[in-house]
């Protein structure tokens, strides 16, 4: 996994704070100190995508007769499932505060 605000990568065990449940889990860059997390709705969208072309391909070989309306309907689920994995990206949802640094010294050194 990759922070979105600093760019490194995060191990699944350097991670020490977590907040929220279920699919609007946010966790804690242990980096740069920022909370990721992904979107709710398209997680949501993501496993309706999933369950529904499921259900439709085993509807497509155990109901012949709905055969036609399966795949239609397996063909929309698959797009919607496609779709909402590549726009579900990690974001960050709140950004560490800026430190507002002396620079003035570092200014004269270079003058």
């Amino acid at each position: 996994m990759n922070c979105s605000h600093c760019y490194r990568s995060i191990s699944i065990n350097s991670i020490a704070h977590q907040r929220g449940k279920g699919l609007a889990t946010e966790v804690q860059c242990p980096h740069c100190d920022a909370w990721i997390g992904r979107s709710p709705r398209l997680a949501r969208f993501k496993l309706l995508g999933f369950y529904t072309t499921a259900i439709a391909l085993g509807a497509i070989f155990l109901l012949p007769e709905y055969k036609t309306v399966a795949i239609a309907v397996a063909i929309f689920a698959a797009i919607l499932l496609m779709v909402s994995h590549f726009m579900d990206q990690m974001k960050t949802i709140e950004a560490p505060p800026q430190v507002e640094e002396d620079v003035e010294a570092h200014r004269r050194k270079y003058r």
